[in-house]
């Protein structure tokens, strides 16, 4: 169970970044209709609704988050595995603190030459 939390927290951090992105300034607000969005779209998964359904769910954050961005979480939500664990409320607040504080993007470390 807690390699499936793992691979979520992972999952989450990857989308949320890219989400962070194509807003280069994100706000409270910002973050909590993203992390909305996503609720939204696990809530309708969970519910049996189909994909289109859940994009129509997510029209009321149109004005905020672009239909683009809204297709995606959709896609990620219903099609990716790692978010097949995604739920309801935890979603919403994983997504939104992960949008508030993006983890820095480290580069891998390298062996130096010569060294023994």
């Amino acid at each position: 169970m807690k390699t499936k939390i793992f691979i979520l927290a992972a999952a989450l951090t990857i989308a949320v970044t890219s989400a962070h992105a194509q807003q280069a300034q994100a706000t409270p607000q910002y973050c909590s209709l993203l992390g909305s969005v996503y609720q939204t779209a696990a809530s309708a998964r969970d519910l049996g609704h189909s994909p289109d359904m859940a994009l129509k769910l997510t029209r009321p954050y149109g004005e905020v988050i672009p239909e683009e961005l809204r297709i995606e979480i959709v896609n990620q939500m219903f099609f990716d595995q790692r978010f097949n664990m995604a739920r309801g409320e935890a979603i919403r607040v994983t997504v939104r603190d992960a949008c508030m504080n993006p983890r820095p993007a480290y580069k891998p470390l390298q062996a130096k030459r010569g060294a023994p």
